[in-house]
């Protein structure tokens, strides 16, 4: 199921393998943008647990940056989280690339 496959996905992030990342996201790649029960996407994920490569991977196809909704959803959100310098650097350089960022 999309759950699974995603919860995946998240456990990928948070072991940090790039690999299995991948191989997910360009099998199933609707699940860039999947959301778990702690309403973190993947991008999120990596944010979050300072994932440098993998976040750069994930913006490069199309995962979100931010969302509609007040939560932490929106990668912005996880900032206040134990994320490395690298990630904020990476997100930044990423948003200053791409002039439009799909919401």
């Amino acid at each position: 199921s999309c759950t699974d496959l995603g919860k995946a996905v998240h456990y990928a992030v948070e072991i940090n393998n790039l690999n299995i990342v991948k191989f997910w996201i360009e099998k199933y790649p609707e699940l860039v943008d999947y959301i778990d029960d702690q309403m973190l996407s993947v991008a999120g994920w990596a944010f979050f647990c300072g994932k440098v490569e993998i976040l750069q991977f994930l913006l490069k196809n199309g995962a979100k940056v931010t969302s509609k909704e007040n939560v932490r959803k929106n990668i912005l959100r996880c900032s206040g989280y134990k994320t490395t310098d690298e990630t904020v650097e990476e997100l930044i350089n990423f948003c200053l690339e791409n002039d439009s960022l799909t919401q």
